[in-house]
């Protein structure tokens, strides 16, 4: 169970990004406690190329950590 509000987005096409390439940027993330990934599709702003899809992620994420 996630004990933190941390949700991890890492885009399909916005690889090799802008300061680390996509690799280097999940293993670092990965090596943190309490995270929660999902892969949403977007070529430059994620949050309005996959507005609903992180939505839901992170409604999910709190409904995990916050139950009732």
């Amino acid at each position: 169970m996630c004990s933190s509000l941390s949700c991890t987005l890492h885009p399909e096409g916005a690889d090799p990004g802008v300061i680390h390439s996509k690799q280097r940027v999940v293993d670092i993330v990965r090596s943190w406690p309490d995270q929660t990934e999902i892969a949403v599709p977007g070529t430059h702003f994620l949050q309005e190329d996959s507005a609903d899809e992180i939505g839901t992620a992170i409604a999910s994420f709190v409904r995990k950590i916050r139950p009732g």
